[in-house]
C-alpha cells in the first residue's frame, strides 16, 4: 500500500503544478488518501473462515480488500488476475480461495498469468465429529457450510444463522450443528432455525485424557480443551490461570492437567489445586490390526476381500468388548477409496487408525525438502478424503528400508547419534516432517503415531526425529505417541551385538535392556502398532501362543502408568485380525480364502479370555465392580423398564451411583431423544450382586430406529460402563 500512496502523491504533485485551483487540489489529495481501498490499511483482517457471500467484503492481513462483481474477483477495486463465473470467495488461514460454478475451487498466489492456482478440495474440509467453537475458528458441516460464532452471535456462512445470543459454544457432533448459551442451554440447527436440544457431548470416560482425545466433557457437561497457547479452556475461555500446559485427564469426575515441569493440578472449581502425582490409573486399549487396503488388490485373496466390514466389527468386538470408542482397528496404506470403511467403524463405535507414508520409493528423492514436499502432498490426499479419522500412523519400520538401513551397522541404532549422522537421515527426517505438516494443517485435533523405527533395538531412530521435529521450520511437528512392534518370540541382535534370540517382556528382554526407557527420550508415550506372540516361531495353534501374547499385553498394562524414566503406553494392535498368509503365525481368527466365515483361533480364545477379565484396566487391580443389563425395545410413545446388576469384584463393597444417558447413531440430543432415571442401588456388603431399575421413556418425536443406552457407575474410587442396544418402534 506505500507504493500505492506514493502513485497518488506523484499523480497529485502533477495535477497541483498545472491547476491553479490550489484548494481543490490539497482536498482531493486528502480525499483520495482517504479513499475505501486506503482506508483498509487502518481495518483489521477478516475473521478466519469469512465466505462472500454472506459477507460483502474481506479484508486480508496486509489491508487489502477482496469483493465479489459479476462473477469475478477484485482485490481493491481492481481485477485479481483473471476469474469467471465465480460463486464464492472465502478467507482461510490467510489465504485467499475462489470457487466458481463448476465447483472447483482456486488459491490466489499473485503470480502467473492467472494469479491462481488450482485447489483439489475445498478449503474448508468437513469438521470432525465433536469439534469446537471457539476452541476453533469455524466449523465446516457435510454440505460445506461454514459455521462461526461472533459477538456472541452464530453465522453461516457469514450471516447470522437464525436468532442467536449470549452463545459461549458451537459444536458439531455426529454432523448436526449445536450451541450453547451463558444458561447452558442447548440448541440444534434444524435447517432453518434452533431446536432445544440437551447437551448432545456426553461425559469423557474417566480416564480419558489430552491428548490422546481432541477434548474432554466433564459430568456438568463443559467441554475443557488445550490450547495452541499451553493454556487450559473450559467452554473455550481460561479456566483460571495455567501455563505450560501439556497434558489433561478426567479422572472419577475430576479435572487435572499437567504443566511442562510434570506437575499436576486438580480443578476444584474456582482454581486449581496442586495434586503433585499422575492421578489417572494404568489403562491400556487394545485392537487389531487389518488389510483394508490389500482387500481391492486383484490377483490377491484374502479375509479383508471376503469377509464384509460388519463381520470384522463383530469380531473385532468379540473379542475385546463392546465399550464404545475404546478398540482400535489400524489399516490402510493409503486411505483413498475407503472413506466408507471409516465411516461405518466410526459408527459402530470402533476407532480407526491409518497407516499412511508407508513404503516411500526413498531413491525417488533429491533432498530433504524434495521428501517433505512429496509426503505433504500424498498425506494432504488422504486426509482431505477421510477428514473424521482422528488418529494416524507416519510411516513403518523405516530403518529396515534402504537406503538407511545398508547404512547402519548390525550393532548400532540405539542412540540418535548412530542415525544423524547416516547421508539419508535427512530425507526420512523430511518424509515425517511432511507428512505430519500436512495433518496437523488439515486435522489440527488429529492424534499422530510416529516414530517409524523397527522396534527397540533401533529407538534411536524415533529419539532423533522427535528432537529434530521439535522446532522444524519454525514448527513443532513432533507426534503425539511413539510407535513400538514387538513380537515376543522375535530373533533379534541386541545392542551389545549379542544374537537374544526372543525378545521377551520389553520391561526387561535382555540384560536389564528395557524398551520403554530406550524410548522415553521422545518424551511421548508408546503406542504398540504392532504386537503378536509369534514371528514365525511359535505355531499359532499352541498353548504358547496364547501365553505369549496375553502374557505380553500383561506387561503392557503394568508399564502405563507414565513415570520418570518412561512416558507409560497407552494402547496396542494384535497383529493381525485374520490370518492371510500361510507364513503368518499371529492371528486373531482362521479363515478359509473365498469365503466370509470366521472361525476364533485358539490363540484369538486366549486374547478373549484375557480381556474379558481385564475389561476395566484403570482398576483391575483393586476392587471394583461390573455392570450388565439385557438389550431392548420400546414404543414412541412409551416406557420400557430394565433391570443393570452391579457385581462387585476383588471384594468390593460400598455405595455404587448409576447415571444413564440415551443416544443414537448418527446423532444425538435431537428433539425426542429418550430420557432415563434409575432408582436407588442397595449398597453392596458381601459378595453377592445388586440390581437397580432403569427406566426409559420415548415421546411421539423420537426418532424409530437403533438407540444406545449408556450405564454409568462409579463407587468406592472404581468406575465402568456398559452399553446396551435398544430399538425404538
Amino acid at each position: 500500500m506505500k507504493t500505492e500512496i506514493k502513485h497518488i502523491r506523484r499523480a497529485t504533485i502533477l495535477q497541483f503544478r498545472n491547476t491553479s485551483h490550489n484548494l481543490f487540489i490539497v482536498f482531493l489529495f486528502v480525499a483520495t488518501l482517504f479513499s475505501r481501498s486506503s482506508m483498509a490499511i487502518a481495518q483489521s483482517a477478516s475473521p478466519d473462515g469469512t465466505v462472500i457471500p454472506s459477507a460483502s467484503e474481506i479484508i486480508d492481513t496486509q489491508g487489502n480488500v477482496w469483493t465479489l462483481s459479476q462473477g469475478a474477483v477484485l482485490k481493491n477495486n481492481a481485477y485479481a488476475g483473471y476469474t469467471a463465473n465465480v460463486v464464492k470467495l472465502a478467507y482461510v488461514n490467510g489465504m485467499i480461495y475462489h470457487e466458481n460454478s463448476q465447483g472447483s475451487w482456486y488459491c490466489f498466489t499473485g503470480t502467473g498469468t492467472t494469479q491462481w492456482a488450482e485447489s483439489t478440495y475445498s478449503p474448508f474440509p468437513i469438521s470432525p465429529n465433536g469439534m469446537t467453537i471457539p476452541a476453533n475458528a469455524y466449523i465446516t458441516d457435510s454440505q460445506g457450510n461454514v459455521w462461526t460464532l461472533t459477538s456472541q452471535t452464530v453465522l453461516e456462512n457469514s450471516v447470522p444463522a437464525g436468532y442467536t445470543a449470549n452463545v459461549m459454544l458451537v459444536a458439531v457432533v455426529g454432523g448436526t450443528i449445536y450451541q450453547e448459551n451463558t444458561q447452558n442451554q442447548w440448541f440444534f440447527w434444524n435447517g432453518s432455525g434452533w431446536t432445544g436440544a440437551t447437551n448432545p457431548l456426553a461425559a469423557s470416560a474417566s480416564g480419558a485424557t489430552i491428548p490422546s482425545a481432541p477434548y474432554l466433557i466433564d459430568t456438568q457437561g463443559s467441554l475443557w480443551t488445550l490450547s495452541a497457547q499451553q493454556t487450559v479452556l473450559r467452554n473455550g475461555t481460561e479456566a483460571g490461570y495455567t501455563a505450560n500446559a501439556i497434558q489433561m485427564s478426567y479422572v472419577n469426575g475430576m479435572i487435572y492437567h499437567k504443566n511442562a515441569q510434570n506437575q499436576w493440578f486438580g480443578w476444584n472449581g474456582n482454581g486449581w489445586t496442586y495434586t503433585g502425582t499422575n492421578p489417572r490409573p494404568a489403562t491400556v486399549y487394545w485392537g487389531a490390526d487389518g488389510h483394508r487396503d490389500k482387500a481391492d488388490q486383484t490377483g490377491q485373496d484374502n479375509p479383508y476381500q471376503d469377509v464384509p466390514l460388519s463381520q470384522q466389527i463383530a469380531d473385532l468386538k468379540n473379542i475385546f468388548g463392546n465399550t464404545p470408542n475404546t478398540i482400535f482397528y489400524r489399516a490402510w496404506d493409503s486411505i483413498i477409496g475407503h472413506e466408507s470403511d471409516v465411516t461405518e467403524l466410526q459408527a459402530a463405535g470402533i476407532i480407526p487408525i491409518i497407516s499412511m507414508i508407508t513404503y516411500p520409493d526413498w531413491y525417488s528423492f533429491s533432498s530433504e525438502s524434495d521428501a517433505y514436499n512429496w509426503a505433504y502432498s500424498q498425506a494432504t490426499e488422504a486426509v482431505k478424503a477421510a477428514p473424521t479419522a482422528t488418529y494416524w500412523i507416519v510411516g513403518n519400520e523405516w530403518t529396515d528400508q534402504p537406503p538407511i538401513s545398508g547404512e547402519i551397522t548390525t550393532t548400532a541404532g540405539s542412540v540418535a547419534s548412530d542415525w544423524t549422522n547416516l547421508k539419508s537421515y535427512p530425507l526420512y527426517r523430511g518424509a515425517a516432517a511432511g507428512a505430519i505438516a500436512a495433518i496437523r494443517d488439515n486435522i489440527p485435533n488429529a492424534q499422530i503415531i510416529g516414530g517409524a523405527s523397527t522396534d527397540f533395538y533401533r529407538a534411536g531412530f524415533a529419539d532423533a526425529l522427535a528432537k529434530d521435529l521439535e522446532n522444524y521450520g519454525g514448527r513443532n511437528l513432533t507426534w503425539d505417541y511413539t510407535s513400538l512392534h514387538w513380537y515376543v518370540d522375535v530373533a533379534s541382535v541386541h545392542p551389545n551385538g549379542s544374537d537374544g534370540g526372543n525378545l521377551g517382556m520389553p520391561d526387561d528382554y535382555y540384560n536389564n535392556y528395557d524398551a520403554y526407557t530406550l524410548l522415553n527420550p521422545t518424551g511421548k508415550p508408546l503406542f504398540v502398532d504392532e504386537l503378536g506372540s509369534s514371528d514365525g516361531g511359535i505355531t499359532f495353534n499352541d498353548a504358547a501362543a496364547g501365553n505369549a501374547i496375553t502374557g505380553l499385553m500383561q506387561n503392557f498394562l503394568a508399564n502405563a502408568v507414565p513415570s520418570s524414566s518412561a512416558q507409560g503406553i497407552v494402547g496396542g494392535t494384535i497383529y493381525q485380525l485374520y490370518q492371510y498368509a500361510p507364513s503368518q503365525q499371529s492371528f486373531l481368527y482362521y479363515h478359509v480364502p473365498g469365503e466370509s466365515t470366521t472361525t476364533l483361533a485358539p490363540q484369538g480364545a486366549a486374547v478373549k479370555n484375557w480381556a474379558s477379565a481385564n475389561a476395566n484396566p484403570s482398576t483391575n487391580s483393586g476392587p471394583e465392580f461390573s455392570l450388565s443389563g439385557s438389550d431392548f425395545s420400546v414404543g414412541a410413545p412409551g416406557q420400557a423398564t430394565i433391570t443393570v446388576t452391579v457385581t462387585p469384584l476383588n471384594g468390593f463393597t460400598g455405595q455404587v451411583g448409576i447415571a444413564c444417558s440415551a443416544q443414537s447413531v448418527p446423532w444425538a440430543g435431537g428433539p425426542g431423544t429418550p430420557t432415563c432415571t434409575v432408582s436407588s442401588v442397595p449398597p453392596i456388603t458381601g459378595d453377592f450382586p445388586v440390581s437397580a431399575t432403569v427406566t426409559v421413556v420415548t415421546s411421539s418425536s423420537t426418532q424409530q430406529g437403533g438407540w444406545v443406552l449408556t450405564i454409568t457407575g462409579t463407587g468406592g474410587g472404581a468406575s465402568t460402563d456398559t452399553n446396551l442396544n435398544f430399538s425404538v418402534n
